[in-house]
């Protein structure tokens, strides 16, 4: 039977197809809980510097960020930097990539973005960070994980496969062999868990939830990256410019 991840039709997704409507569906118009644990993870992570939101979507990410660094957004949605402008006035908003700046940030975060983009100009994209970056420069990334856990409960209800921008859907491996090719070290592969109930039909999301949704639990209220690759719906990538 063939991957159902190599039987996606790979698209071109404009700034456009990000409008309101996109980021009201997915609740990305407004703070979440998530960005809280990702807060914690980026703080920890990377030093004090400038740091660019790759994909900074409506900004709620950067205006957690802001309290603790200089940030800049970067997005391909007009939509999206016109809310980052009204929601982090102090952030400088980029909607071209040959507008970021070469050897500034001393930290990139990137929360589920690296999807949306076709494989065929990931490097592109892993580039840009590169150059954008200083020497030993660091990034959080989280993308969907193919091969992990999560997919392997929800087969064909995964919610990776939820959305039709998604056009670049691998296993956390193969994420692990595309940064280090671009040029970064690879310091931590984990999981943010499982979290997307019900993962057995019949079930009352309670149920679940005490059956697999525990450590997710623990790990988002330590704010630490404690479970291990390949254990959730997505796998979260601490790097570092080699």
């Amino acid at each position: 039977m063939q991957d159902k991840a190599a039987e996606r039709t790979v698209t071109h997704i404009s700034g456009s197809n990000y409008d309101l409507p996109y980021f009201k569906a997915r609740n990305q118009d407004q703070d979440r809980p998530a960005l809280w644990f990702y807060e914690r993870i980026a703080r920890r992570w990377i030093k004090p510097g400038v740091v660019l939101d790759y994909g900074c979507g409506t900004g709620f990410m950067l205006r957690r960020l802001a309290r603790y660094y200089d940030v800049a957004g970067f997005d391909v949605s007009s939509h999206a930097l016109d809310a980052v402008r009204k929601n982090v006035s102090a952030a400088n908003v980029y909607g071209e990539e040959e507008s970021i700046p070469k050897g500034l940030f001393s930290g990139i975060v990137s929360i589920h973005v690296l999807e949306h983009i076709n494989k065929d100009i990931l490097f592109e994209t892993l580039a840009c960070w590169h150059s954008s970056l200083i020497n030993h420069g660091r990034v959080l990334c989280a993308v969907p994980d193919y091969n992990g856990r999560g997919r392997l409960l929800s087969c064909e209800h995964w919610i990776g496969f939820g959305d039709p921008s998604h056009v670049t859907l691998l296993g956390a491996e193969e994420w692990r062999t595309i940064f280090t090719s671009a040029g970064f070290s690879v310091f931590r592969v984990g999981s943010d868990g499982l979290w997307n109930l019900p993962y057995r039909k019949g079930k009352w999301k309670v149920q679940d939830g005490i059956r697999f949704s525990i450590p997710a639990l623990v790990q988002f209220i330590l704010g630490r990256l404690i479970l291990p690759m390949g254990s959730g719906e997505s796998a979260i990538f601490l790097l570092e410019k080699a």
